[in-house]
């Protein structure tokens, strides 16, 4: 942490304060007897064995457990078509070709800041916070296909812009096609406050202030919010 006054004096007082912290985590033993191939599946999605993560032994817990998306020479998605381990094209969705890609949900940089400006009675203040280096599955995004625009009956639903773009007739709940950075930092929030001094008396001071909350999210994750603890958005 730092914390800083570049001005102060009799009119001014400008300060500025903030933090940076890393954190990392590797699993050293899961069973009496631990093998290369050894994993526990975690990370749930929701549904019956739809698990997108894995701890393994030399890994980041809840590192992420995908099958490589192959794409067409335009770098459009092919669907149902992965990369398996032998560089070939399979359609096979077994954990067998999926990977232990080294991309955890877990966030490894935090940062944030704040800082206050005050000028006679008039103050100004601004904080946020931000975190880098974890990854997020938009699942959200990947249980959507064109086959859930119309329902048994011929009525029409919603999609997303992404389902039309990726063109998935089907789910494709395995492809790292849907992870992404969830690296972010928010303007949490933004203060202007007028303080009125002796207002009964010497001792009774009244302060008015307008306060913005959750202000703006720059991130380049396509879903709603990147904040998700347990990296996986649904």
């Amino acid at each position: 942490g730092l914390n800083v006054e570049p001005i102060k004096n009799k009119n001014w007082l400008w300060t500025i304060g903030s933090n940076f912290t890393y954190g990392t985590a590797k699993i050293t033993k899961l069973n009496t007897i631990d093998t290369e191939n050894s994993y526990v599946k975690t990370g749930s999605a929701g549904g019956t064995g739809n698990f997108l993560q894995v701890h393994k032994i030399g890994e980041t817990p809840n590192t992420f457990f995908l099958l490589q998306q192959a794409y067409d020479d335009m770098g459009k998605p092919l669907e149902g078509k992965y990369i398996a381990k032998d560089g070939t094209v399979t359609s096979s969705e077994t954990d067998a070709n999926k990977y232990v890609n080294g991309k955890s949900s877990r966030i490894p940089y935090y940062y944030g800041f704040q800082n206050r400006l005050i000028y006679k009675n008039l103050d100004f203040g601004i904080t946020g916070h931000g975190a880098f280096g974890n990854y997020v599955y938009n699942y959200q995004e990947a249980k959507q296909s064109l086959e859930s625009l119309y329902s048994a009956s011929g009525v029409s639903g919603n999609i997303s812009q992404v389902t039309l773009k990726n063109g998935f007739k089907q789910q494709r709940i395995y492809t790292d096609y849907f992870l992404e950075s969830g690296a972010f930092f928010s303007f949490d929030n933004i203060t202007l406050g007028y303080t009125i001094n002796k207002l009964w008396g010497d001792n009774s001071t009244l302060r008015l202030a307008f306060s913005a909350q959750n202000v703006y999210r720059i991130t380049k994750y396509s879903g709603v919010d990147p904040e998700v603890y347990s990296g996986i958005d649904n």
